[in-house]
This record gives structure tokens, C-alpha cells and sequence, in this order.
């Protein structure tokens, strides 16, 4: 079995390369050199376990890399064997690269009042300058803009009312730079992170209500919902009795929303609850409450009957509707076949 010992004495051994600034996607050329001819001189990448190049004779011994990427930020070595023995140097190459910003999913919900974002940007050098984040719709719309803290957070504004929170929902784009340019010519990165910020049902009143009261036949209540999780329970409450049986039936759509004080486009849900009305002769006013994982919300309608024979125009004896927000229990949801 054989030792080798490796002398550190190095006053005539050297391995350096250039450019002294090394980018991601530049060439590179590593060198070894020696003031004295060796019988061998070999140049290692790493823990690899083949050189990258190995000469006999000589003095220099250098190789060149194409397009040298963040992943060849390692150890470099040359090994030297001459009559005095064994002697070998290193050099560390750092490989400076525009950050990276992967994307993230956050959810937020109704109870969470203090609400933070964090850039997280990775590249080298890592010291870095943030800009001012975007808050975009889902559907690409702008919202509002938001100014960054120093070491990349956005804290968002606080919302007292539980049920405004959903407006916190859509893209967040946080940008930063670490003085490296991209490929792309840019100096600034961007990194998107999806919010969804959970809440209770919010009724959209924008839709046209074209039901009519006709008690000899069943009654169906359209309405928009926006929620981002599951409506879970429904009830349908005449005043002054218990919930009477309905059904459900549930379309997606696209509707709009007031975000922070833009109007933006977002994806609702049309529900149609079907019911018997109580009564021939008089109106009544029936509680409507849908509950989803994170609460409820409910709206009152009064829905007067229409006599029987009378001819029904557009726009006469409309069902009336009076938002009301209200706390109620849920049965499971049945949908309809």
C-alpha cells in the first residue's frame, strides 16, 4: 500500500482563471502553472474522481469551459508531481447570476388580519434591492401597488371588516435585483406569488332577477356568489316558520367585483335555490343563508304571489330583494339532478 503526501509549499505552483469576474453563460479558462517543469500536472473539478485535464512535461496546463453556469461555482485543483514530490493548489470560482424567484401559493383566511408577503430571491452576489410589488386579478387586471420593506416583505394594509378580506385575493409580483444583468437584458427580476384569501359567500348583486312569484308552480331564486372554497350548506327561512325543502343548483360564470377600488373580473357562481312558496294570497319574506368552510352570509327577499290568471309582463311584481347580512345554521347541501 502506498501514501502520498502532499506539500503545501506552493511559492511555485499557482491556479487562477479568468475573467477575475465571472458571470453565468460566459466562457471561462482555467490555468495551471509552474515556474519549474513537471513530470505531470493535472487539473480536478470538484470531489470529481477524473481530472479535467492531465499533461506530462510541462509547466502549463490549461482548459476552457463554454457557458460555465452557477453549478460550476466549486473548488478547483491542480496537482503537480516533480522530483521534490507532489504539490497542489486550489482556487474557488464564484459564479455571480441574476436572481431567481420561484412562485408561491399562500392562502390566507377571514381570521388572519396581519398579512405579509416575502420575496424570496436567490442569486449571487445575495445582496439585493426590492421595487414595489403589483397586485394583479387573476385575470391579469391590475389592482393596486405596494411598497416593499428592505429585506423583500410586503406587509398588506389591514381590513377590519372580516367579510372585505377576499379582496386580498389574486397575483402578487414582487421584483428584485442584485446588480446582475439577465440574459433577457433585464436587471430586475420578478417572482409571482397566487394569494387566495378565504372568506364566507359574498352575494353579487348584478344579476338580473327575473323570477316571478307564481304560487301554483315552484319557485326558483337566482343569484351570483363569489367564494373561493366549497358552499358546504344552505337554507332557505320563510319568517315566523321553520326552513321549508329546496333544492339547489350550481353554474360557474364570470362576474365583477370590487378589489381594493377597482372593478375587476373574477369567477363566481350562479345558484339557483328551487322552493315552494307558503301561501296564495300573501307575501312573505324568506331568509336565504349559504355557508361555506369559513362561514356564512345571507340575504333576505320578499316574494309576493302573483293572483292566479294574471299576465305576467316584464318588469311587474319582480321578486324585491334586500341584502341583509345575518347569522343563521346550514343544512348539507343537496344538489340538484
Amino acid at each position: 500500500m502506498y501514501f502520498f503526501f502532499y506539500k503545501t509549499d506552493n511559492q511555485h505552483l499557482a491556479i487562477s482563471y479568468s475573467p477575475n469576474k465571472v458571470y453565468e453563460g460566459q466562457s471561462v479558462t482555467l490555468c495551471c502553472c509552474s515556474e519549474r517543469l513537471t513530470k505531470s500536472m493535472a487539473l480536478w473539478r470538484g470531489l470529481d474522481t477524473l481530472p479535467l485535464s492531465s499533461k506530462n512535461d510541462t509547466k502549463v496546463n490549461c482548459q476552457k469551459f463554454m457557458n460555465f453556469s452557477r453549478n460550476d461555482s466549486v473548488v478547483y485543483r491542480c496537482f503537480v508531481v516533480n522530483k521534490s514530490g507532489i504539490f497542489n493548489d486550489e482556487v474557488q470560482i464564484e459564479v455571480s447570476y441574476p436572481p431567481d424567484i420561484p412562485d408561491q401559493n399562500i392562502i390566507f383566511t377571514e381570521n388572519d388580519a396581519s398579512r405579509t408577503l416575502q420575496c424570496l430571491a436567490h442569486g449571487v452576489p445575495s445582496n439585493y434591492t426590492y421595487g414595489q410589488w403589483k397586485h394583479q386579478s387573476n385575470f391579469g387586471k391590475h389592482i393596486r401597488y405596494l411598497n416593499s420593506c428592505a429585506d423583500g416583505r410586503v406587509i398588506l394594509p389591514e381590513i377590519t371588516n372580516k367579510n372585505k378580506r377576499y379582496q386580498d385575493s389574486g397575483i402578487y409580483i414582487c421584483t428584485a435585483s442584485n446588480g446582475v444583468i439577465a440574459s433577457t437584458g433585464n436587471s430586475f427580476q420578478n417572482g409571482k406569488i397566487f394569494v387566495t384569501a378565504n372568506g364566507p359567500p359574498i352575494f353579487l348583486d348584478k344579476i338580473e332577477k327575473k323570477q316571478y312569484g307564481d304560487p301554483r308552480k315552484i319557485f326558483s331564486l337566482a343569484f351570483v356568489v363569489y367564494t373561493k372554497s366549497e358552499i358546504e350548506h344552505y337554507t332557505v327561512k320563510p319568517e315566523n316558520t321553520h326552513d321549508v325543502p329546496a333544492t339547489i343548483q350550481m353554474t360557474s360564470l364570470n362576474s365583477t367585483l370590487i378589489f381594493h377600488g377597482t372593478e375587476i373580473s373574477v369567477e363566481a357562481i350562479e345558484v339557483v335555490l328551487n322552493f315552494k312558496l307558503l301561501s296564495y294570497d300573501n307575501s312573505h319574506t324568506y331568509s336565504v343563508t349559504l355557508c361555506n368552510g369559513h362561514g356564512n352570509n345571507s340575504f333576505v327577499v320578499e316574494i309576493k304571489p302573483l293572483e292566479v290568471g294574471e299576465i305576467v309582463t316584464l318588469g311587474s311584481k319582480v321578486a324585491i330583494v334586500i341584502i341583509l347580512v345575518i347569522s343563521a345554521m346550514c343544512v348539507p347541501v343537496a344538489v340538484a339532478t
